[in-house]
């Protein structure tokens, strides 16, 4: 899976920053949260994390050519400020300033935290998509360069990077609709049944019973918008694998 980690977000890095990044992230998640559960923290703790982040960042000034990942440099600003803000509430016995600084520091981690789940649903994407696609297309030069083509009989191998692209977009949008449309049954079945199966779902069958737009006439909806939507995506899906085995079988036809 080293091409997939190449193609996300992070794999803009280096390992050793890759690895420093997820640290001082994660760290500085788990500092928050324990500074909330038992309002202490200690400097000594804080200072190590500090210095990585201050690292990172004089690296990111070195490297100003690089490629870095999608908001990288704001991100880690945006947490060299949050570690030198908890650094100051650790060191202040002051309940009015304390407070006022953690609201800063909150609303930091928390855009810190956004980019972070970005990079990580990135992640989840590109690895999605190579485990679906393993290879890429690959020039005519490529092709020559193989040792036993025929033995790869990888139909990844024949379709362009784009429709790779396309074809995994419209599977995320098929189980999509398909999840939507399993929880729009679990609602309506929820909602009309009377007994004490129902009530044990608790919470969850209240906020079901009063559900206005699950009723009968939206199901019918919902079903044909289904039914729409597949029989889109199905054809295309069909039409790019089509090509896939059309530009196989010229290339090999002598084997076939």
């Amino acid at each position: 899976m080293k091409r997939a980690y190449r193609l996300t977000e992070l794999g803009k890095l280096n390992n050793k920053e890759a690895l420093m990044f997820i640290f001082t992230f994660l760290s500085g998640l788990f500092t928050i949260i324990f500074l909330f559960s038992y309002n202490l923290i200690s400097p000594l703790f804080l200072l190590p994390i500090l210095f990585t982040t201050i690292y990172l960042v004089v690296s990111t000034n070195k490297k100003k050519k690089r490629r870095y990942p999608f908001g990288y440099i704001a991100l880690l600003y945006l947490m060299l400020l949050s570690f030198s803000l908890l650094l100051l509430v650790s060191l202040i016995d002051n309940s009015i300033i304390v407070s006022s600084v953690l609201i800063i520091t909150i609303l930091a981690y928390i855009n810190v935290l956004a980019i972070f789940v970005y990079y990580v649903m990135n992640a989840i994407y590109f690895w999605g998509l190579k485990k679906m696609f393993p290879y890429e297309k690959i020039n005519e030069v490529e092709q020559r360069e193989q040792i036993n083509p025929i033995a790869r009989k990888k139909l990844s191998k024949y379709i362009a990077f784009d429709k790779q692209i396309i074809y995994y977009n419209i599977s995320l949008i098929n189980i999509i609709a398909y999840f939507l449309f399993i929880f729009y049954w679990l609602v309506f079945f929820t909602k009309y049944p009377e007994g004490d199966h129902v009530k044990t779902l608790g919470i969850f069958s209240d906020w079901a019973k009063g559900q206005d737009w699950v009723n009968f006439s939206n199901s019918i909806s919902i079903v044909s918008l289904l039914l729409a939507i597949y029989s889109i995506t199905f054809p295309l899906q069909k039409k790019i694998i089509k090509e896939a085995k059309e530009i196989y079988r010229e290339k090999y036809k002598e084997y076939i």
